[in-house]
């Protein structure tokens, strides 16, 4: 058996401020979308290719590719991509048909000002984390009712539906095979 480091070394030192609880909202937000949405900043990503011309990263916002690998050899001159992130092979070039054979170096995401409804939800969920005794599961307006999270359920910061609703324009189609 090894011995996985803990998440949080020492629990006697943590504590859930406001901080945490915007972290934890980010989090949410950005596994809801498949991907991190806001700021826009330079990353590195392997990506797994399955053959042909075509790829999606995973984004729906990238403004520049500087680098663009297939099996460590350099290859940014031969495609053309759309700021939605699908990449084009040109010149007769085609993707290997292998795991993490593609890595590529884009430049992704919204300026905070461009996405202030993804902020609204993170703020919104933020507050409602670190408030009460439970994190709310789903809540009913009408009806006055709120379900909070049980112990049978894992924790963390549940989108309400209309939360997911506002971030499904900003939702990867599909999960592509990214690790960064």
């Amino acid at each position: 058996m090894t011995n996985t480091p803990d998440l949080i070394p020492d629990p006697s030192t943590f504590v859930a401020d406001s901080t945490y609880w915007l972290q934890a909202a980010q989090a949410a937000v950005r596994r809801e979308c498949g991907w991190h949405v806001a700021p826009s900043y330079t990353h590195t990503v392997k990506l797994n290719a399955f053959g042909g011309s075509r790829l999606a990263l995973p984004t729906l916002h990238v403004t520049d590719i500087s680098s663009f690998k297939l099996e460590g050899v350099e290859h940014v001159q031969d495609i053309a991509y759309g700021s939605s992130g699908l990449v084009q092979l040109r010149h007769g070039v085609l993707l290997p048909d292998m795991p993490g054979s593609v890595e590529v170096t884009m430049t992704d995401g919204y300026a905070p000002e461009e996405v202030p409804d993804v902020i609204a939800v993170m703020l919104a969920a933020s507050k409602r984390g670190s408030m009460a005794s439970g994190v709310v599961k789903t809540q009913s307006v009408n009806g006055s009712t709120v379900t909070y999270v049980t112990g049978s359920e894992p924790l963390g910061i549940p989108l309400f539906e209309s939360e997911k609703r506002t971030l499904a324009k900003y939702k990867l189609p599909h999960i592509v095979g990214a690790k960064q």
